[in-house]
């Protein structure tokens, strides 16, 4: 992704071996890497295209960087707090105590580099939300952080697969807590404060999270109304807040329009600014795999923009979803993090709208930002723990993520030890009880895996999710009681964003959000879903219906071509390199998987067989 690097080494750096390691980040026209601070010893670049936000200041003895934005606050209160930090950090005076004030005074989506040139210092830290993923490692004689993993590689020693991680990304589809598929090479928690100094020939690195996630409710006695006002004041401070500052930095405002719920919500705040943009619609005709795909919204986008009175641009391009080297290639790109069929998919929507599109461009997106107002997180019954209910596959869609005992018999793991890998990351979370933890688990599935996806569209634009905005997200997370929060709790929220929101019905047509009765009726639809989601014995029943009709169903060509692929480039060694068991992983073939699933396999055989291609001298 666009975005920073740092090196610090304990050696002279090499200046051939930087430039090799900035190669792969210029992606295509219009990409550049170059070096902000170049030493014997310490490396700060930047990878990315015109437009991207950075604000870099290089003075005597001391390199600022702040990759991102803030939103509510001007570059010179920014430069000012952050000179502050600085003095006080060079003066061995309290920083953290400035820094954790900033990170919980300002909204906005940034890291921040601080070098300190004549004590050979560095400090690091990121957002409230971690919104830009940070990926770094640490050994006594090298430290490298970057916003993508593929610039690490470069830098780490040796490669080894981590096969709890992998097995969690093939259940979870992302893997939780610091973990990535690579052992040594771990994610920055948000609010984190890294600080790089050299002691007795060694780098010294701290790691310190200033403010945890903790999702604890913590219930200050407002009523139903006064929560949902609160919500609407929220939003739209973050909204406005957004707007002026882009607008400042002079960005082309987009928003996504869909017929779901978050792109809806997103579209009527925008409106609400006054600010000048346009809408998009992607219209999706093919059908794919497994059937998805075939679904046109742009009906439902079409009477939005009209009832609001703004300009809609529908793209339609094709998706080569059976061209399997593109997609290894844009897995890699990616860093494996996101499903390879919706990078391809998504990948490809980006191209085309880029095509009308002049840089800088801030793209306003909904991305799952207000499920923490539309869906009651909670602990199905009659699991004993969060950890039982993980290892048992309760958690995951039973289409999407392939069952714990396959994972684990493919990573060669026995099921007790990734159910005790599981209850020791559970173990770490500060949450009191299940209700929180589970929330905090939604928290990284979105903070990771639907971030993921939206950090894949910072390729083309800087994205904008201002439901996640600093203050609405914290309040939303932690302050509505579980029993407020629903669908009805969030048709409400749209109704006092504007009320005409309301008057065009969801994308399944037959919710007439305007109509008392069609939204009751839709409320207890959804909260009898619910129940029987959140029940063990429904829900295993229901995984095993879907199972059987799967097994029933004739296989297409589509689905056999993905198998086909899976069995091809285990031929070319991708299963060896991640040390994954093939005998396992054709008894899962064999087990009617759905497509995605087969998808999700994919995407780590892909990611593994791309590593092996560029660094197969390195893994052991």
């Amino acid at each position: 992704m666009p975005g920073t690097s740092v090196v610090v080494s304990c050696d002279t750096l090499s200046a051939s071996r930087l430039a090799e390691s900035h190669r792969e980040l210029k992606y295509k026209d219009g990409y550049d890497a170059w070096n902000l601070l170049f030493s014997p010893s310490v490396a700060v670049s930047f990878s990315g295209y015109s437009g991207y936000p950075i604000y870099c200041s290089d003075e005597d003895n001391l390199l600022i960087l702040l990759e991102g934005l803030i939103y509510d606050a001007t570059d010179t209160e920014i430069h000012s707090l952050l000179l502050e930090i600085s003095e006080n950090y060079r003066d061995q005076r309290d920083y953290k105590s400035i820094v954790t004030n900033f990170i919980d005074g300002f909204d906005g989506d940034y890291l921040v580099v601080l070098y300190f040139k004549k004590e050979d210092r560095m400090i690091i830290f990121n957002d409230r939300w971690g919104r830009l993923p940070v990926f770094f490692l640490q050994y006594d004689q090298v430290f490298a952080l970057s916003r993508e993993l593929k610039f690490l590689l470069y830098w780490i020693p040796s490669i080894e697969f981590d096969p709890f991680a992998i097995a969690e990304f093939l259940t979870l589809e992302y893997t939780l807590g610091e973990k990535t598929l690579v052992k040594g090479i771990r994610r920055m928690q948000p609010a984190s404060l890294l600080q790089i100094e050299r002691w007795n020939g060694r780098l010294v690195v701290t790691n310190e999270a200033l403010l945890p996630v903790n999702f604890d409710t913590v219930d200050l006695g407002l009523t139903r109304e006064q929560i949902l006002h609160e919500c609407v004041t929220r939003s739209l401070r973050a909204f406005s807040a957004r707007v002026k500052r882009l607008q400042e930095k002079g960005f082309t405002i987009v928003a996504d329009l869909t017929g779901g719920y978050d792109t809806r919500a997103v579209f009527v705040g925008l409106c609400n600014t006054g600010a000048d943009f346009t809408a998009y619609n992607d219209v999706y005709t093919e059908v794919w795999p497994g059937g998805y795909g075939g679904c046109d919204e742009s009906r439902v986008a079409r009477e939005l923009a009209n009832l609001f009175d703004r300009k809609l641009v529908e793209c339609s391009t094709q998706h080569p979803v059976d061209d399997f080297s593109t997609m290894r290639q844009l897995t890699y790109l990616t860093d494996g993090m996101v499903n390879c069929f919706t990078t391809l998919v998504c990948y490809f929507d980006d191209v085309e709208r880029e095509k009308s599109l002049t840089r800088p461009v801030a793209r306003f997106m909904g991305f799952g930002a207000s499920c923490f107002i539309r869906h009651p997180y909670r602990l199905k019954k009659p699991y004993s723990n969060l950890a039982a209910l993980l290892a048992d596959d309760a958690y995951i869609s039973p289409t999407m993520g392939i069952p714990a005992a396959y994972a684990c018999a493919m990573m060669k793991l026995k099921k007790d030890e990734f159910r005790m890998s599981l209850d020791r990351e559970l173990g770490l979370l500060p949450e009191r009880d299940d209700e929180g933890r589970i929330r905090h688990l939604y928290f990284e599935y979105y903070n990771k895996l639907v971030n993921g996806g939206e950090n894949r569209h910072r390729l083309f634009t800087w994205t904008v999710v201002p439901l996640w905005g600093k203050d609405l997200f914290s309040f939303g997370t932690r302050n509505i009681p579980s029993n407020l929060v629903g669908y009805r709790f969030y048709i409400d929220f749209l109704r006092l964003l504007d009320h005409r929101s309301l008057k065009v019905p969801i994308h399944d047509g037959y919710v007439r959000l305007d109509s008392p009765l069609s939204v009751l009726f839709y409320d207890a639809k959804m909260n009898l879903g619910e129940t029987l989601r959140y029940n063990r014995y429904t829900f295993k029943a229901y995984v095993w219906l879907t199972s059987v009709l799967r097994r029933c169903k004739k296989s297409d060509g589509n689905h056999e071509r993905l198998i086909q692929e899976v069995q091809e480039i285990c031929k070319k060694g991708a299963a060896r390199v991640g040390n994954i068991d093939e005998v396992a992983l054709n008894r899962f073939l064999r087990s009617s998987p759905s497509s995605m699933q087969v998808y999700r396999l994919l995407t780590v055989l892909f990611y593994l067989k791309e590593i092996e291609q560029r660094f197969g001298n390195k893994i052991v």
